[in-house]
């Protein structure tokens, strides 16, 4: 399996099992993984610095708002963040605006390793 030596991703789910299991997995794969398990937390985190993440893993059902709302609110503070929406239910990516979502996919819940590793490398390999 492929690592992705200093990458770093934020994760934002309330699932602490899932939060925990995908922390140690992307760590394993040599990612640099910062959680949050709120959007709030979330959101202080990503105005600190909005370059810093490679990529942003977001669960769409979230306490304080929907996992949708986070991704917008964090692309109109960086457009070229690239996000990947995660949920146990189907989602549409035409809820998010064009303008805004060029770099947005969707990865369905359950996953395995492999569908997430090759998720985050088909994302880390878009322009």
């Amino acid at each position: 399996m492929r690592t992705f030596p200093q990458y770093s991703i934020l994760v934002v789910d309330d699932n602490a099992a899932l939060l925990q299991m995908l922390q140690q997995y992307l760590t394993g794969l040599g990612c640099e993984v910062t959680t949050c398990s709120s959007p709030s937390e979330a959101r202080e985190l990503y105005r600190r610095d909005t370059t810093r993440y490679g990529l942003v893993l977001v669960d769409l059902n979230l306490p304080e708002m929907s996992g949708s709302e986070l991704v917008l609110e964090l692309l109109r503070l960086n457009p070229n963040q690239p996000v990947l929406l995660l949920s146990g239910y189907p989602f549409d990516l035409s809820v998010i605006p064009a303008e805004l979502g060029a770099k947005v996919r969707f990865l369905q819940k359950p996953f395995s390793p492999k569908a997430l590793a090759e998720a985050v490398m088909a994302m880390m390999q878009e322009p």
